[in-house]
């Protein structure tokens, strides 16, 4: 994500905000670098592995520091792993043809739901879009 605006705008707020809501809902822990102070981009990777609290790791290439235990995260985060996934297939896709999703689709396992839209659904049809999405969030009874 790329915020981009005038000093005191908000834009550290708003993506602590959104990162919090994302960590919460994929059940892990956020990560936060605050790199305000560095002023030599040659400084980065290794102000951002002291910024996560990585352990010191001076004789490995730093980049190859945070890389790794984003990765580490991001497994951790695969919320198709763990929770139903359903994927909605737009067949008019002419950005991400249907083939391609099919394949990004098989990888959940989850349920393909199929809508004769493009790549942008909500744009396209926004009030069947969304009641399609809360259909598709909504808990299923559980026999008792």
């Amino acid at each position: 994500m790329t915020l981009t605006g005038v000093g005191g705008a908000g834009k550290t707020r708003l993506a602590l905000r959104a990162a919090n809501l994302h960590a919460e809902s994929a059940g892990v822990d956020g990560l936060f670098a605050s790199l305000e102070s560095v002023q030599d981009a040659r400084r980065l990777p290794r102000a951002v592995v002291r910024a996560l609290g990585l352990a010191d790791q001076s004789t490995r290439d730093p980049l190859d520091v945070v890389i790794e235990a984003l990765t580490e995260q991001l497994n951790r985060a695969a919320a198709w792993r763990s929770k139903p996934v359903t994927y909605v297939l737009t067949e008019n896709d002419k950005i991400l043809p249907p083939p391609v999703q099919e394949m990004l689709a098989a990888r959940t396992g989850g349920d393909v739901v199929r809508i004769p839209h493009g790549h942008n659904p909500f744009g396209e049809d926004p009030v069947a879009f969304a009641a399609l999405l809360a259909r598709i969030a909504a808990p299923t009874s559980v026999a008792t």
